[in-house]
Parts: structure tokens; sequence; C-alpha cells
């Protein structure tokens, strides 16, 4: 689920303005397995 919501916030993001934060934007497109791979822990964490 997370890599379809990554996906759709870039996607987003072309449309309109200001949606998603430009760092996370840049991660998303430039690093995408990495950016993943910590929401992921981030999410695993807080299940904690």
């Amino acid at each position: 689920l997370i890599p379809v919501l990554i996906d759709l916030m870039v996607w987003g993001s072309k449309h309109t303005s200001g949606s998603v934060p430009a760092e996370f934007l840049a991660r998303a497109v430039g690093d995408r397995d990495a950016l993943l791979a910590e929401l992921v822990e981030r999410a695993c964490e807080s299940d904690d």
C-alpha cells in the first residue's frame, strides 16, 4: 500500500501545487526505494 501512496503523491504533485513538500517529492522521485524502506520502518515502529 505504501508504494501506491508514494506514486499517487508524486502524480498528484504534478497536477496540484503545494500538495507535497518539495523535499519529500524529490526523495520520492530520486530514491524511491530508500524512501519506501524508511516509511515502512517508521510504520513498523509506530505499531510497537
